[in-house]
């Protein structure tokens, strides 16, 4: 989803202005409450460089989304086999 979605700019610690890179639609995205730390960590990205610029890697098994609650409608039908439903 890397080279779908590209990150605009940074409006506030947790809200993103994004847009997809194909239509170039834009679309407000927040980071989940739960997910403010694990966003943080940029480990995933240095090793997928294709990965969604909003993918964390959770665990040495799984992956998730940090924008969960507010991704967009193309993250809500695309399936990720290496990640996991949040709790």
């Amino acid at each position: 989803m890397g080279d779908v979605l590209g990150i605009i700019e940074q409006l506030d610690q947790a809200r993103f202005r994004i847009q997809y890179l194909i239509t170039g639609v834009e679309q407000i995205v927040m980071i989940d409450p739960d997910k403010q730390n694990l966003f943080s960590n940029q480990t995933i990205s240095n090793t997928r460089h294709l990965t969604c610029p909003f993918l964390r890697q959770q665990d040495d098994e799984s992956s998730v989304c940090t924008i969960y609650n507010t991704r967009p409608e193309i993250c809500r039908i695309y399936l990720c086999p290496g990640c996991r439903s949040p709790s």
